[in-house]
């Protein structure tokens, strides 16, 4: 709503602009009148339509910096409300798409990545990214990276029993960039710490 209040703001200058344009006009007019030289065109009120193109041109160069912002800003907004981005997927549609990432996760395991985001995934598999969004979201009622690392935290379950290994360099190879991200990330999914975890798994055998 700010974004479109700000938008209304620069055609309200626009418009401001076109008018004083054709007020001098009119002045100019009146003065060769005056003066013995009558203007050899009329002051159309059509006349406001090279002004107001003027301006849309001009406007950005009087406000470079607030214009590319707003204009930006908004379709950016737009752009991740699904604005652009069509209808919402059929159950078909996201069935097909979860086979798809299910079968790529599973192969591939793009999540031992740290750096992965959800435009490289889409990439991978040929799904629009927005697709791709909206299908986890329905499906596994999360967003990307929540998505992406419980994966992570799976692969650490499955071998934070192998001693041979540390446990930090366990969390780096499912994906983590760091112990604080992967501690944080292992309790929030498990509700215990990976160390923990270990000691458990360990203790049963």
């Amino acid at each position: 709503n700010s974004n479109k209040w700000r938008i209304g703001l620069i055609w309200i200058r626009i418009l401001l602009i076109s008018n004083m344009f054709y007020s001098g006009l009119l002045f100019v007019q009146n003065l060769l009148y005056l003066a013995g030289y009558p203007f050899p065109y009329p002051a159309d009120p059509v006349l406001l339509l090279p002004p107001v193109v003027f301006a849309a041109i001009t406007v950005p160069m009087f406000f470079p910096d607030e214009v590319s912002s707003i204009f930006i800003s908004h379709f950016r907004q737009q752009s991740d409300s699904g604005y652009y981005s069509g209808s919402r997927l059929s159950e078909l549609e996201l069935g097909l798409i979860r086979d798809k990432l299910d079968q790529y996760m599973t192969e591939f395991e793009p999540y031992r990545t740290p750096a992965l985001t959800i435009g490289d995934l889409s990439e991978d598999i040929a799904i629009p990214s927005y697709q791709l969004s909206q299908m986890i979201n329905r499906e596994f009622c999360c967003n990307f990276q929540t998505y992406i690392n419980k994966y992570r935290v799976e692969d650490m379950k499955r071998n934070l029993t192998d001693s041979g290994r540390t446990v930090l360099e366990i969390g780096l190879d499912a994906g983590f960039n760091s112990k604080t991200t992967m501690n944080n990330v292992f309790k929030e999914h498990t509700g215990t710490s990976p160390g923990r975890f270990r000691k458990e798994k360990t203790a049963v055998k």
